[in-house]
């Protein structure tokens, strides 16, 4: 071996030497009784945190959960489904620091369960890794929202709406370009009517009725005007009593941090059950009757071609 050749690989190792050096120096390791963890000591908002866990204490097969929190224990992003380890393997994940204003650092919480879907409550071990401080400022906190506005057509172009019938929702915005960053999100769902005093039996809570169904949502990459239809399948009713049934809409925009806008754009609509060709009635409000009095109720004809058709109905008490 010649002296340039001694000198090359002098050089390589002291490279090689250099490079782990600079790389011990930018991460942190944890140990705990059953795991190491390693991630950075910083990253840029927007940035991946790298996370490495090692399985040192644990026998036999576990899953290993792993979410990046904030500060203040807030979600930041979730490590996805439940990896299969067991001691001795070792896990990777690349967990991106969102837009989130006022995040000051991030750690990942770690923990493993016997079971793919056990819950949190039965992990076997729980541990977290060093915090990683956050560098780089959010545009996010410069946002303000009071700059766009939303317009939400819940007239189904002046056209009854039944139940089954195809309903379209066109809905109409102004994204400002001081209001937008990366996406955001252009959102809508619909409810049924509120309830403030449940009985404890049909309703049990107080909240809204729920109608499923009737929501949606899309993603604006630019800001602009623009005009997005949501389409829907009138839903079924809801009381046989009442000839309308409302229902309320509300579309919303959140930012690419995921929150939501402080303000939404409400619109009320109705609408009625498909009609049969018989109706149930009865002179009692809400087809209540009293144990002491006797039930009497009327099958009524709807939708008849002429005069004196004649329709069977089976039914059982």
């Amino acid at each position: 071996m010649n002296t340039n050749h001694r000198a090359m690989i002098a050089s390589f190792a002291l490279s090689l030497l250099a490079v782990r050096a600079a790389f011990a120096a930018d991460v942190q390791t944890k140990k705990t009784e059953w795991c190491e963890i390693t991630v950075p000591n910083a990253v840029k908002v927007g940035d991946k945190v790298e996370v490495r866990i090692k399985l040192t204490g644990l026998d036999g097969k576990v899953f290993l959960f792993c979410d990046l929190k904030d500060q203040k224990h807030g979600m930041v992003k979730w490590g996805g489904p439940p990896k299969e380890m067991e001691k001795g393997k070792e896990a990777a994940y690349s967990l991106q620091v969102r837009d989130v204003p006022g995040v000051e650092s991030v750690y990942a919480l770690v923990y493993v369960t016997r079971n793919k879907d056990d819950s949190w409550e039965k992990a076997l071990a729980q541990t977290s890794s060093p915090p990683v401080k956050i560098s780089g400022r959010s545009p996010l906190v410069d946002l303000t929202y009071k700059k766009s506005w939303l317009y939400l057509d819940a007239s189904n172009a002046g056209k009854p709406l039944v139940s089954g019938d195809k309903w379209e929702v066109p809905v109409e915005y102004y994204l400002d370009p001081a209001d937008h960053f990366q996406t955001t999100t252009l959102g809508i769902w619909g409810t049924g009517p509120w309830i403030d005093t449940p009985d404890g039996k049909y309703a049990t809570k107080r909240g809204h009725i729920s109608l499923p169904g009737l929501g949606g949502r899309v993603d604006l990459k630019e800001p602009g005007r623009g005009r997005h239809v949501f389409t829907f399948k009138v839903p079924q009713d809801l009381d046989l009593v009442k000839k309308n049934n409302r229902v309320l809409l509300i579309a919303t925009l959140r930012d690419s941090a995921g929150q939501t806008w402080p303000w939404e754009h409400r619109a009320d609509a109705s609408f009625v059950r498909q009609r049969g060709f018989y109706e149930i009635e009865s002179d009692a409000p809400g087809h209540l009757f009293t144990y002491a009095e006797p039930v009497r109720m009327a099958i009524r004809l709807k939708n008849v071609q002429q005069p004196g058709e004649k329709k069977t109905l089976a039914y059982t008490v």
